[in-house]
C-alpha cells in the first residue's frame, strides 16, 4: 500500500547533517511516510550511516546531478500522495509533517504547504530567529523570505496564502505536480540548483493552485552560514536562473508594468557583482541565458498556455473559507 507522504532528500557530502535530519524524521508523529535519499556521488561518510537504516531507500547517482535533477529522480521512485523535498540541513519538530498533511487534507485547492523555518547553527544549536515564514515575490522579481532575520515572537502565527515554499521544506500535492510538470519532470533540471523551487511555485500559482503557510509546522534550517552564495558558481547560477524563470513564467503585461523595478534590481545586482569581483560570473550567466533562450521561450509557450491566472495577486492573502 502506498504511503501518504514521500520524503525525498538529495544528499551531497552532508556530513553529520543527514543523520540529524533522518533522526528528526524517525521521531515524527505522522508515521505513514517513506524516505528516499538520492546521493549525488558524495565523497564523505554521510551515506553509509543512512544506508544502515532499513526504512530509508537509497538511490545512488554516479555524478552530481544537482538539486533539481536529484529531486526528480527521487520523486520518480516516490509512491506517496504528497511529496516532500527536504534539505539534509533541516531538523523537523515531531509534529511538522502531521500539521502539513492536515492542512493539505483540509484545503483541496492547496497544492503546496510551507512551514515555519527557524535558523540553526552547523552544530545543531537552535535559535528563535526566523529563516522563512513563506516565500513572497517582489515587484523586482526577487524572492523574499517572509520574516527572515526577525526574532520569532508569534508575529507570523496565522495561516496565510503565500507565493510559495522554500524547496528546503515543502509539501506538494502530487495532483498539482502532475498538472504543472513539463515533459514529466516536476523541477526544471536546467536550473541545476537555485530558483528551481520558485519556478515550480510560480507554475503552480499560474495553474490555479494555492500555497498555504502553516505556522504550526516548525523546522530548523542551517542554510548557508559559510556564505557560499557569494561564490562565482552561485552568482552564475542565481543570475541566470532568475531570468530564466522570469522569461518562462511572467506575464508580458506585468513585466512592462514593473519594468522600472526590474531595471532598478538589475543595476543593484550589477553593482553587487562588481563590488564582489563577480562580473565574470555575471557575463557568463548572460551568455548562458542567450544560448538557452530558444528552449526558455518554448517552455514559456507551454506555461503561459495553461495559465488560469494570467497575473499573480500580491501575497500574503487571507484564506478564503
Amino acid at each position: 500500500m502506498a504511503p501518504t507522504v514521500s520524503v525525498v532528500i538529495v544528499n551531497f557530502n552532508a556530513g553529520p547533517l543527514l543523520a540529524r535530519c533522518l533522526s528528526s524524521l524517525e521521531q515524527q508523529r505522522w508515521r505513514d511516510f517513506e524516505v528516499i535519499v538520492v546521493d549525488n556521488a558524495s565523497r564523505d561518510d554521510s551515506l553509509p550511516a543512512a544506508a544502515r537504516l532499513p526504512w530509508v531507500q537509497i538511490i545512488r547517482s554516479k555524478t552530481n546531478l544537482g538539486f533539481a535533477a536529484g529531486q526528480n529522480l527521487g520523486m520518480q521512485a516516490a509512491r506517496g500522495r504528497y511529496l516532500m523535498p527536504l534539505n539534509f540541513d533541516i531538523q523537523l519538530l515531531p509534529d511538522t509533517i502531521w500539521h502539513m498533511v492536515c492542512a493539505m487534507e483540509r484545503y483541496p485547492r492547496v497544492g503546496t504547504v510551507s512551514g515555519k523555518l527557524l535558523r540553526m547553527s552547523l552544530d545543531g544549536q537552535k535559535s528563535s530567529e526566523i529563516d522563512n515564514a513563506g516565500l513572497l515575490l517582489s515587484r523586482r522579481r526577487m524572492p523574499k523570505h517572509r520574516g527572515g532575520g526577525e526574532h520569532d515572537h508569534g508575529q507570523y502565527d496565522q495561516q496565510a496564502l503565500v507565493f510559495g515554499a522554500m524547496g528546503a521544506l515543502a509539501l506538494y500535492r502530487r495532483e498539482m505536480l502532475d498538472e504543472i510538470a513539463i515533459d514529466g519532470k516536476y523541477f526544471d533540471e536546467s536550473f541545476f540548483t537555485w530558483y528551481e523551487d520558485i519556478d515550480l511555485d510560480w507554475r503552480g500559482r499560474l495553474q490555479g493552485w494555492d500555497c498555504l503557510y502553516v505556522p504550526e509546522a516548525v523546522a530548523y534550517h542551517v542554510g548557508d552560514p559559510q556564505k557560499n552564495h557569494l561564490t562565482a558558481f552561485a552568482a552564475r547560477h542565481t543570475i541566470r536562473n532568475r531570468w530564466q524563470m522570469i522569461l518562462a513564467d511572467d506575464c508580458a503585461h506585468c513585466m512592462l508594468r514593473d519594468a522600472r523595478h526590474l531595471l532598478v534590481e538589475e543595476l543593484a545586482l550589477l553593482r553587487h557583482v562588481i563590488r564582489h569581483r563577480r562580473l565574470g560570473a555575471y557575463l557568463l550567466a548572460l551568455g548562458d541565458l542567450i544560448v538557452r533562450l530558444p528552449e526558455v521561450l518554448a517552455k514559456r509557450k507551454r506555461v503561459r498556455s495553461k495559465a488560469i491566472r494570467p497575473c499573480l495577486p500580491d501575497y500574503p492573502l487571507s484564506i478564503p473559507e
